[in-house]
């Protein structure tokens, strides 16, 4: 706006609006983001035992991958998507754990953790 204009009215309520929209989106971002925190947090043994699925159920993901490439059975799709699910959720868990441990940290937690 050039120097000695003013805001209308319907200007003033739109800017308005955004900025109260600005901010719950990103009190819900925040939200999102700090949730892990609020879990009890998972321990070391628990990631090791993932990280041991995880590396087992990866090599048969890429097993099954390899038996699909040479016969499309059904069966074979089946067990494929199976082996892919279990190792994505295992990962995806495995990065849970970490992300929580960087929380615990940089002390971002709600969740009181006594060691």
């Amino acid at each position: 706006m050039a120097e000695g204009e003013y805001m209308t009215e319907v200007e003033r309520r739109r800017a308005k609006k955004r900025k109260k929209m600005v901010r719950n989106v990103r009190r819900v971002i925040k939200g999102v983001l700090l949730m892990p925190g609020k879990i009890p947090p998972i321990d070391d043994r628990t990631v090791g035992a993932a990280m041991k699925a995880c590396e087992t159920f990866g090599v048969l993901f890429v097993g099954t991958l390899i038996a699909h490439l040479i016969s499309e059975s059904s069966a074979v799709s089946v067990i494929n998507v199976l082996m892919g699910l279990i190792f994505f959720g295992l990962l995806f868990f495995i990065k849970l754990a970490g992300y929580q441990d960087r929380l615990i940290r940089e002390e971002l937690s709600n969740f009181i953790y006594i060691r």
